[in-house]
């Protein structure tokens, strides 16, 4: 610590950098809404440049200045972009390590610690709803700043937990990505019954399961479908379907203490739901209209744009808001089948979506969907074969959510020079 130096964020990072672009250039874009409270940078898109917004290189962070995404944490590291720079949203204040001063990847480190955080969001000015923390205002505060070898190193270990996060999220989204792929070859683009109709082995399958399908296909009100198979609803793969409800907000004993997780059409991720943002109570749960799904439980978005459709996965037993529809499925469906079956008929859905402010589609819509239902046999075997996957998604999920907890845990007191050999 005696090492370690008084200074401000201005003189130990740059703010916004000059960069040099071309006006009418094509350059990397990076919006605010592509920012996650994560850190992830989910898309990158590609813009003209019209001499207008934040100019940033590989290995600045973008610090969201714009209430309410930085009190979200709206923080991110551009890691790699094609042709090293790009520009964005003008509401990013730009970050860089100096050259023999500081490190960039300890720079966004510090701008994701709590000091930093909880000081610019203190010093945010302007009308309510539009309030920016001014880049002078985070370059006057003092911080202390350890040597560079000491920087580095506080980056290497929690760059090392960020890195198994971002693996374990690329492994789920290849495993899911796999799911997905053997969804759409049996069940809409008919491949092994396609091959059967045809004389040929289904590719990739094992005969028993090539057993499973039919050899034709028939007509049906959807178009041709493989024979004996039939056209139903959403409804006719679930044993229930039902609307989340909301405990009183009056009522604190209805969410101080609660341990029944409580989801949200913005936490609905498309995956496996591990732990909600929100808690409710016994009492809150008895209380009111809310529902208590089972594990294996199918959330639905019913509205609150762009969410409209989103899906998720119950890991545990919980409920969720009256935005949320949960459906429990047949067993002789098996869930992983209705959560696909609901995601490839989601663009369907959402275009029955009504409401100026707020698109939403009812359960009624959602319940009476016209789906194809394929010999129950053939949902058992596709469940039975995803289902390993989902298992090591949900694991990589747990891990990360733990390793996130560490990472939090460690960031402060790094940054305070209390751990041994830093």
């Amino acid at each position: 610590m005696s090492e370690w130096q008084i200074t401000t964020f201005g003189e130990a990072f740059e703010l916004n950098p000059s960069i040099q672009f071309q006006h009418n250039q094509i350059y990397p874009f990076i919006e605010m809404a592509a920012i996650a409270t994560t850190g992830e940078i989910s898309r990158i898109s590609l813009r003209r440049y019209s001499g207008s917004g934040s100019r940033f290189e590989s290995g600045d962070t973008l610090f969201a200045r714009i209430t309410p995404c930085l009190e979200n944490g709206k923080i991110a590291q551009v890691k790699k972009i094609p042709g090293g720079r790009g520009f964005g949203s003008t509401e990013f204040i730009v970050v860089r390590g100096r050259p023999g001063v500081s490190d960039s990847d300890f720079g966004y480190y510090k701008c994701t610690s709590p000091e930093i955080r909880t000081y610019a969001i203190s010093q945010m000015t302007g009308t309510s709803g539009r309030q920016r923390v001014p880049t002078d205002a985070l370059s006057r505060l003092e911080i202390e700043l350890p040597p560079l070898p000491v920087q580095r190193e506080i980056a290497h270990i929690l760059g090392t937990l960020d890195d198994k996060i971002d693996l374990n999220r690329k492994m789920n989204a290849t495993l899911e990505a796999m799911a997905r792929a053997l969804f759409k070859s049996w069940f809409v683009d008919f491949d092994p019954v396609r091959a059967k109709a045809e004389g040929r082995d289904p590719a990739g399958m094992d005969a028993e399961t090539a057993a499973l399908f039919p050899d034709a296909f028939e007509d049906s009100p959807l178009g041709e479908i493989p024979r004996g198979w039939r056209v139903g609803t959403v409804v006719d793969l679930c044993e229930s379907i039902a609307n989340g409800s909301t405990p009183s907000r009056k009522r604190a004993d209805y969410w101080v203490g609660g341990d029944i997780d409580w989801f949200k059409t913005g936490e609905l991720n498309d995956s496996i739901l591990i732990a909600s943002e929100e808690k409710i109570t016994t009492l809150g749960l008895n209380e009111s209209s809310c529902k208590l799904w089972p594990e294996s439980t199918v959330l639905v978005a019913l509205y609150a744009s762009p969410t409209v459709g989103r899906l998720g996965m119950l890991s545990k037993v919980a409920t969720a808001n009256q935005a949320c529809s949960g459906l429990v499925a047949r067993q002789d469906i098996g869930h992983w089948y209705v959560f696909h079956a609901v995601l490839f008929e989601r663009d369907r859905l959402q275009s029955y979506a009504v409401g100026a402010a707020q698109q939403n589609i009812s359960q009624r819509v959602l319940s009476a969907h016209p789906v194809v239902v394929p010999n129950h046999v053939v949902c058992r075997r596709y469940h039975q074969l995803v289902l390993s996957l989902f298992e090591r998604v949900q694991l990589n999920l747990e891990e990360s959510i733990a390793l996130a907890e560490m990472r939090d845990t460690l960031l402060p007191r790094l940054m305070r020079g209390e751990l041994v050999g830093v």
